[in-house]
């Protein structure tokens, strides 16, 4: 379909369900952006038509092999200095247009910001987004950085979630905590329990504020992984 299709689709969807507003900008950046300056479109509808398209070459070309490029190559980081990369964050921190540049800038520096998340393992999920704003506010941005760092990664688990929905009831089912009957269910709804059941069987994660340790409960944690909404 067309981008004014698509963007057509994505006002529907939140007119029609207004839990769906992303509360940024249009309210349907989430599910449809239009692409900028020669780059891709993003958004949920535009993934799943991705994957929809992809599906279907390969039905048209049985036995085929999609190449795999390496889309890495050489990084950002390689061609810019540490003090322009700390530019460019200090930048992103303070300002949320013209989203182009921010959208460039956060390419640019995903690799560096990657860096600065993982040599202080003991920031909380809160300080990571209060220092790095950005990939909260600007729909696409989580997704952006997750296709720079793992580019040959990006899609296997939406790939590959019919498979793994199964080991992850199957196991929920082995301790004890699934609460739902599973006959008869379509491969849909099961993946959608095995996506709630999924924190249940994850280890807390604990942090400390202000000096105190915190170990969320079975059910915060629950709150906290998916956005449950009416």
């Amino acid at each position: 379909p067309s981008s004014h299709t698509k963007k057509a689709l994505a006002m529907a969807l939140v007119h029609e369900f207004p839990c769906l507003n992303d509360n940024t900008g249009s309210g349907y950046g989430a599910w449809y952006t239009p692409g900028r300056k020669h780059g891709s479109a993003t958004g949920f509808l535009e993934e799943c038509l991705w994957n929809v398209r992809k599906r279907m070459r390969k039905l048209k070309q049985p036995g085929h092999l999609e190449p795999q490029h390496d889309r890495s190559g050489t990084t950002s980081e390689d061609a810019v200095s540490p003090e322009k990369m700390k530019e460019m964050v200090d930048w992103l921190k303070v300002n949320k247009y013209p989203i182009s540049e921010v959208e460039n800038y956060m390419k640019e520096t995903a690799v560096y910001r990657g860096k600065l998340i993982r040599s202080n393992g003991s920031k909380s999920i809160p300080e990571i987004l209060e220092e790095f704003p950005r990939l909260i506010d600007n729909p696409g941005m989580i997704l952006q950085d997750f296709r720079q760092l793992y580019p040959a990664a990006e899609r296997k688990l939406f790939e590959n979630w019919a498979t793994i929905s199964e080991r992850i009831l199957m196991y929920a089912q082995i301790e004890g905590k699934l609460q739902f009957v599973l006959e008869d269910l379509t491969p849909a709804a099961k993946g959608e329990i095995a996506l709630k059941v999924l924190p249940t069987l994850l280890p807390p994660s604990i942090y400390k504020r202000g000096g105190k340790v915190f170990r969320p409960t079975t059910e915060e944690a629950q709150r906290s992984f998916i956005d449950m909404q009416p």
